[in-house]
Parts: structure tokens; sequence; C-alpha cells
């Protein structure tokens, strides 16, 4: 098992950059409930949720922790850009997978499939301005 999850982090197209960044997340046009994203890529984001929005996102036969498929959400949050603006991202993007840590505390895996190009940008200087040290593969 070690070995596949080696594989899978090779194969990562965009590292990662921690981050503690206060997200909202629900299904498109409906509630949005609060998340905290964990890490942050040009192709996607881990976010730490309750068991609320993972009530609020995922069918109740489709929340058994592992991979997911077939669920987009919206996700809104603001990055603090290297010249000190918040720049709010409103995006697009599909669960691939969640895991359940404790009774109310999920980490929730998406891919963006929907953001424009100025939030593109924002997110590109945000990644870039931020620490080596704090990227992971």
């Amino acid at each position: 098992m070690a070995g596949k999850k080696r594989n899978l982090r090779i194969e990562r197209k965009h590292p990662r950059v921690d981050t503690g960044i206060h997200c909202v997340v629900g299904l498109p046009d409906c509630d949005l409930t609060a998340g905290e994203i964990l890490d942050l890529s040009a192709g996607g984001l881990k976010f730490s949720c309750g068991r609320h929005t993972i009530q609020n996102v995922l069918p109740g036969n489709r929340r058994i922790p592992g991979l997911v498929t077939g669920i987009l959400v919206e996700i809104h949050f603001e990055l603090l850009l290297p010249d000190q603006t918040e720049h709010p991202i409103k995006c697009d993007a599909r669960l691939v997978h969640f895991e359940r840590l404790a009774q109310d505390n999920f980490h929730v895996g998406a891919q963006f499939t929907h953001m424009d190009e100025t939030a593109k940008e924002a997110l590109r200087a945000y990644l870039k301005s931020t620490r080596k040290d704090r990227t992971h593969i």
C-alpha cells in the first residue's frame, strides 16, 4: 500500500502549498458552508470541514470515505496577494476523495474544473509568492 501512495505522490502535476485559508463550499446554487483550505495548488485543493458540510455536498449513499466521482461543488475563498491585496476566488471543482478523521472532522480533495482568468492569475501569483519551505509534492 505504501508503494501505491508513493506513486500517487510522484504523479502530481502541481506542487501543493500548505495553507490555512477560510473557505465556503457547497453544491452549485445551494447554501455554502464553512471549511478551511489545508493545501492549495494550481490544479486543486484539500479542505477540512465538519459533518454538516459533508451532508450538504454528498448524497447519503455516497458518504463512504474514499474516492468520490460525479460531485461538482462551488468553492469561494480569498487569497492575500504579494501586494497585500485580498483577491476573492470563486471556482467550480470536482470532489475526488474524502476521509473522515473524527466524528466531525473530514478532509476533502477537489480538482478545479472552472476558474475565470483573473482568479487563475491571482492563484498563480499567490502560489509563486509562497515560500518554498511550505511546499510539498
